[in-house]
């Protein structure tokens, strides 16, 4: 009985250590930096407030590892206190004598926004970079993030400026399932010849010769101005990319939504991107909203061919027609003078195309009131949602018919992970489905049963320790 007994509390030992090695670290914290951490998905460093992502970012900036590292949000952080935030990756490096080339300390590792929300409002005046994140490359990736406020600048020497709702620049890496609202602005009075400036909601410039992915991304509701063309001065701006250069034939734009408006005071200005150059990647099913793309749209559908947009193919100028591999917004796009030069297979008159569950829910705390939701975009609604598997304990989830959100309200009872999934289908029967995995932990400060305690590693420390005395009483009943 005795050896049992042993055995037992042995199993126990190594259960709960396994449990607390193969949680999650505070970067910058005590260990953090211990031989595994940070080195993979399941080991990702934790960010859960302001100052350890500002401490993320000089780490990175000043390439204190030169291997990739995994990041992952455990809380929602606001920024808006840092006006001047330098992006993570390729930081206010500022050249006016000649064109950019590629910073050294790039972001090139992964980044989790767990589903979770940064509030920003950057104010830059002559900066190259202005973005949460600056230069992605080598690999990197951002995904499951919402940026929320305002990103602006005032370029002035600066030849090639970026502005991005979530990065300035992607080379060579992923975004995916990221969200931006709020207004992304280049303005400037004093500029010089041979200037460019790039403005999207999700990236400034995308491509070049290495492979990008951006998918599953929605600018849920966005203004963007870049700066008024002129003679050697040049403008981009776009919902989900200022510019795009797509000449790698692996890279993706797809399943997109970008619900903007455009200032029209550049002449390279459209719904899913301002312009594009390569055109061997693949683009498509990417949709917009009721877009106002202002008086120079011109090159969201008719002379692009494959970006369709909201109000008749993404704008009112003449040639915003419906494009060839994007689906135009909630007007066909007939109603302007060009349906493009470039029409295809009349995508534009097809209603919204595909559609997309937009969002995540995040984690929560037992006895503490829980409210998320998600949405839908594309399709043609009315939409029906239905759901299978366990949502929390305690919580409810509000399907309400005709409607593109979904909530899940409550306050959770009982701690634990749960899994469940949503289902939603338009007015044309084209479903689409997400899985979601909500873990709830036991209520703060608690010391009562049903898992409660204080919960991380605090509570695991606690039980080894009772196990430990454990083992050396059955020990000492041996003797």
């Amino acid at each position: 009985m005795k050896k049992y007994a042993v055995m037992v509390v042995a199993v126990m030992l190594v259960g709960i250590m396994a449990s607390v090695a193969s949680s999650g670290v505070v970067y910058g914290e005590p260990g953090w930096d211990n031989e595994g951490e940070g080195r993979s998905e399941e080991t990702a460093w934790e960010i859960n407030s302001p100052e350890v992502l500002a401490q993320v970012r000089d780490d990175v900036n000043s390439r204190k590892f030169t291997s990739a590292r995994y990041y992952k949000l455990t809380s929602d952080i606001d920024l808006t206190g840092y006006s001047s935030w330098v992006p993570i990756g390729g930081g206010q490096t500022i050249r006016t004598d000649s064109w950019s080339s590629q910073p050294e300390n790039t972001f090139f590792g992964h980044f989790d926004g767990n589903g979770h929300t940064v509030q920003v409002s950057i104010g830059w005046g002559d900066a190259r970079n202005v973005g949460l994140f600056g230069w992605v490359d080598d690999g990197g990736s951002i995904k499951n993030l919402s940026v929320s406020g305002n990103v602006s600048s005032k370029p002035s020497s600066v030849r090639l400026h970026y502005v991005g709702g979530i990065a300035s620049r992607l080379w060579n890496g992923t975004i995916e399932n990221c969200n931006f609202d709020g207004t992304v602005t280049a303005t400037g009075s004093s500029l010089i010849n041979s200037q460019s400036t790039y403005v999207g909601g999700i990236v400034g410039d995308a491509g070049g010769n290495y492979k990008i992915v951006i998918t599953g991304c929605k600018v849920g509701s966005m203004s963007a101005t870049s700066i008024s063309s002129a003679e050697g001065k040049y403008g981009y701006e776009g919902g989900i990319m200022g510019r795009l250069d797509d000449d790698n034939s692996s890279s993706m734009v797809t399943d997109n939504y970008a619900n903007v408006t455009l200032s029209g005071n550049c002449d390279n200005s459209g719904a899913i991107y301002g312009e594009r150059l390569g055109n061997n990647g693949t683009v498509e099913n990417n949709t917009t909203g009721n877009s106002n793309n202002g008086d120079n749209s011109d090159n969201n559908g008719g002379n692009n061919g494959d970006t369709g947009g909201g109000n008749g193919g993404g704008g009112n100028g003449d040639n915003s027609g419906g494009g060839e591999e994007n689906d135009s917004g909630n007007n066909n796009g007939g109603n302007n003078d060009n349906n493009g030069d470039n029409p295809g297979d009349n995508d534009g008159n097809s209603g919204n195309g595909s559609i997309t569950i937009n969002g995540s829910f995040p984690d929560g705390t037992v006895n503490t009131a829980y409210q998320a939701s998600v949405t839908v975009s594309g399709g043609t609604s009315p939409y029906e949602w239905t759901y299978s598997g366990t949502p929390p304990t305690g919580t409810t989830l509000s399907l309400g018919d005709s409607t593109e959100t979904a909530y899940l309200t409550g306050t959770p009872t009982t701690a634990g992970t749960y899994t469940f999934s949503l289902t939603v289908t338009d007015n044309n029967s084209r479903e689409t489905s997400k899985s979601f995995t909500v873990t709830i932990s036991g209520s703060s400060g608690s010391n009562g049963g049903g898992g409660g305690g204080g919960g991380g590693c605090n509570s695991g420390l606690a039980v080894l320790a009772f196990a430990l005395s454990a083992l050396i009483t059955l020990r000492k009943s041996r003797n």
